[in-house]
């Protein structure tokens, strides 16, 4: 038997639509922002990790969240977002010197004054990855 090309593109998006079931995304910000630089110190430093169900007809389940900065209770997994839901885990951190700073970014980097924090959500089929960028510089004399 033999299929048309356009059975054979339905078919195909019908298998696409059921290996994709699940799909999450995610979003890390310092203070709003992907890219940070501290020069002032002590400073607060605001961390927003989002994931966010990105199916448009079904649920999510997220089966775990990791970071290397993340609080281990930030996200209680596995969790499942309805559609178009999101979850938010919100923290602080506080930085109280350059040196302070440059040994946080250092803990988790090669360059000693830089955080690269990345974030990993997985799911059943799949995973995620977003990152935040930490850059700490000498306090500004004001």
């Amino acid at each position: 038997m033999l299929l048309s090309p356009r059975a054979i593109a339905c078919l195909f998006a019908a298998i696409s639509t059921t290996a994709a079931a699940h799909e999450l995304s995610c979003e890390e910000t310092f203070n709003g922002e992907r890219i940070l630089v501290v020069d002032s110190y002590p400073t607060t430093i605001a961390v927003r990790v989002v994931i966010y169900n990105e199916h448009p007809s079904a649920p999510s389940e997220a089966l775990s969240v990791t970071s290397e900065i993340l609080p281990p209770a930030s996200f209680e997994t596995p969790f499942t977002l309805p559609v178009g839901a999101a979850q938010t885990a919100l923290f602080y951190v506080t930085v109280n010197s350059p040196e302070e700073c440059a040994q946080l970014a250092g803990t988790q980097s090669l360059y000693p004054d830089h955080l690269v924090s990345t974030v990993d959500v997985t799911w059943d089929q799949g995973s995620a990855q977003c990152s935040a960028e930490l850059i700490c510089q000498p306090a500004v004399c004001q």
